[in-house]
């Protein structure tokens, strides 16, 4: 039995990979208010076909778990597991 489950649950996520979603970035709320937000519109005009949905928090999320594609995050970038890039 657990193995079928295992099995079945392998076989959605390969199926949830050809779905169309959103990116989903994780940043801080003082980001997201001072410098994303007056600027995503900008965004949406030219790329009106990217669905976009926020997750502001000042927690460390865990990328894979939740979902999140990209982290928008204050610091040296020495997240262990991550690769991080200066913005």
């Amino acid at each position: 039995g657990d193995g079928f489950g295992r099995i079945a649950e392998g076989v959605t996520r390969l199926r949830d990979r050809n779905r169309v979603r959103p990116v989903v970035v994780a940043l801080t709320p003082s980001f997201a208010e001072s410098w994303l937000m007056p600027r995503i519109g900008g965004f949406w005009a030219s790329h009106p076909d990217v669905e976009v949905r926020l997750v502001p928090g000042i927690a460390l999320a865990d990328l894979r778990r939740d979902g999140i594609d990209l982290a928008i995050r204050f610091g040296q970038g020495n997240w262990p597991g991550l690769e991080a890039e200066p913005v």
